[in-house]
């Protein structure tokens, strides 16, 4: 994703090798110290499996520590997973699902088309449009993900939804399963109401 920073990271590398042959006595300290921070990263990255995207660097105290500075921790929406998928086509067979955030024009058809347990228990899933919120129309159900820059248009899932399921990593949620106790644009338009501002305005 960054590859002047990986760039940057091999020339450190190979300075410090470079620096180690003109003192033997360093070399397996500087060996020590390059293989203990790219152990330490494999082991990130293996923890974080399968959701790579979300990895942080130690730098900022990793997923737990990003979440913290406000950055995004599932920007791609890519913890809208197997197993969560399939927690919800049992859980909601032949409903109709509110799915948010929704980014692009066929981002919904694409995760429609990329799970078969929602063919299977005949799962629709509605992807969620602050502006027009009509068009969730009577879903009941909601699966959403943590998506920082989106989420504040679905607060009123998380406030007013009943959490069923959730996929995380280092304790930050990162996508979750809701059932609704209203249809979804009824408790928008309810939330709105109690929050004295209209959040679907652009």
């Amino acid at each position: 994703a960054f590859p002047c920073f990986a760039a940057l990271g091999g020339l450190g590398v190979h300075f410090l090798v470079a620096w180690s042959r003109q003192f033997p006595r360093w070399r397996r300290s500087v060996w020590t110290v390059c293989g203990g921070v790219l152990l330490a990263q494999f082991v990130a990255l293996w923890h974080m499996h399968p959701f790579q995207c979300s990895q942080y660097s130690a730098a900022v105290g990793g997923l737990w520590g990003a979440e913290k500075l406000g950055l995004e921790v599932n920007y791609w929406g890519d913890a809208v997973s197997g197993p969560l998928v399939g927690e919800l086509s049992r859980r909601a067979p032949r409903e109709d699902v509110l799915v948010g955030p929704a980014l692009a024009e066929f981002q919904i058809d694409g995760m429609q088309l990329s799970h078969p347990a929602l063919a299977d228990a005949q799962v629709k899933l509605i992807g969620w449009n602050s502006r027009q919120p009509e068009l969730a129309g009577d879903c009941r159900w909601a699966i959403i993900y943590h998506r920082r820059a989106d989420i504040e248009s679905l607060r009123f899932v998380i406030e007013q939804g009943e959490l069923i399921a959730e996929t995380s990593r280092q304790g930050v949620w990162l996508a979750r399963i809701y059932r609704l106790p209203a249809a979804a644009n009824l408790l928008h338009q309810r939330f709105c109401e109690q929050q004295g501002q209209d959040l679907a305005a652009p």
